[in-house]
């Protein structure tokens, strides 16, 4: 069976701390898939791997390969990098690294409701933490990557954008592997991976997922 994202024996660790344990996980081109789990319980950790922005141990293959063409891929982090850098510096340089020309940024950035000409002269650290998910996110989104990668992406957004994203996520045909802490962020996922302390404690269906979260929590109490 073919896959579009092989993740085998997966482990990450910090100062010998170990923060990702021996995951095993396997993505078919198409699916929609939300890592859950909250702050803690390695889902950033887990993206930045397959990013190949950390080293680890274990295997990550991409389309079958190990090492990549990062063009197919769009990314949109939790934290997001401040840079002293303009913001059309930084538009020119995500065209070139992922081979895109700037035109083909401009359908994102209406549909973030960016007006970059108001924008592009500005730094990063000038731009609200609003502005800037709306701009990675574009910047992510952009020349429709084969498989997306984002990490909180609802994140800073005010509830008009957050709707609009949802909206734009469920309809969207790619592979997505979506990491959130809030429940209400993954009913359009065709599958729920439920992490914590490091460790996938679930893998499958969102209506099966909500059955065995509910249970798990009613232990608790």
């Amino acid at each position: 069976m073919n896959f579009v994202l092989e993740i085998e024996n997966l482990s990450k660790s910090f100062q010998e701390q170990k923060v990702i344990e021996n995951i095993n996980l396997y993505i078919r081109e198409g699916e929609k898939v939300v890592i859950f789990g909250y702050n803690g319980s390695g889902k950033t950790t887990l993206l930045r791997c397959i990013m190949g922005f950390l080293s680890f141990e274990g295997q990550i293959k991409i389309f079958g390969k190990n090492y990549y063409n990062k063009r197919n891929l769009g990314y949109c982090p939790q934290v997001h990098p401040i840079w002293s850098v303009k913001v059309k510096d930084l538009i020119n340089f995500a065209s070139v690294s992922k081979g895109i020309p700037l035109s083909k940024f401009s359908d994102m950035f209406d549909f973030f409701e960016l007006e970059l000409s108001a924008i592009e002269s500005k730094k990063l650290t000038e731009l609200s933490g609003g502005m800037r998910q709306k701009l990675f996110l574009s910047l992510a989104f952009a020349g429709q990557p084969k498989m997306l990668l984002l990490d909180e992406p609802f994140s800073h957004l005010d509830i008009s954008a957050q709707k609009k994203l949802f909206n734009f996520l469920k309809e969207l045909e790619s592979t997505q592997i979506i990491s959130t802490h809030r429940l209400q962020d993954v009913s359009f996922a065709t599958r729920v991976v439920y992490m914590n302390q490091g460790k996938i404690k679930f893998d499958g269906g969102y209506k099966e997922f909500l059955e065995n979260y509910k249970i798990e929590n009613d232990r608790k109490t």
